[in-house]
């Protein structure tokens, strides 16, 4: 019998931001099996890799973050030749996928390294913080939020929000 945890390869088909057709994700068997089937079972293709984060408790959350009535899946990933960091989501009712960060520039950052905690935002509002054009802190706004968001935040710092506005991903600042 010889020992399970080995990296197993798993292509997925997807539609990408920048226009790149398909992906492979790298993780231990385990981590592979533990994925929803609705993801993990569109293997077509491979173009680019990433690895995922498999260290992120949990490394993957599941809810509906575009609103179309479908579950939608969320991956902590590392782009395998920098080790930056970033987000894989797939949306459930078309397949497609989006990239945040991981060497992609989201909200004018390619790296998400930072991110230690995240977690599923289900509240209807954010209290988005306002900066003056030298960048100190004016104070806060409630915004609404159409859609579920994804909250993010280093393991000792205040959290932000990364939510679907119809067409894409954006970043919403909610801490200091």
């Amino acid at each position: 019998m010889y020992h399970m945890r080995y990296v197993v390869t798993f292509i997925i088909s997807t539609f990408f931001c920048a226009n790149i057709s398909a992906q492979t994700l790298n993780a231990s068997y385990e981590t592979l099996e533990q994925l929803p089937n609705s993801f993990k079972n569109r293997a077509t293709s491979t173009e680019i890799s990433y690895n995922i984060k498999e260290d992120m408790n949990p490394f993957y959350l599941e809810a509906d973050f575009n609103g179309q009535g479908e579950l939608d899946v969320a991956i902590c990933i590392l782009e395998p030749s920098t080790n930056k960091q970033g987000i894989l989501i797939q949306h459930g009712e078309d397949r497609s996928f989006f990239v945040i960060a991981a060497g992609q520039l989201f909200n004018k950052r390619d790296n998400l390294d930072w991110i230690d905690v995240w977690k599923v935002y289900r509240k209807k509002t954010a209290e988005r913080t306002i900066f003056s054009d030298n960048f100190d802190i004016e104070g806060s706004e409630t915004v609404p939020l159409s859609n579920i968001a994804i909250q993010v935040a280093p393991s000792e710092g205040s959290y932000n929000l990364i939510t679907w506005d119809g067409a894409k991903y954006i970043w919403i600042h909610t801490g200091e």
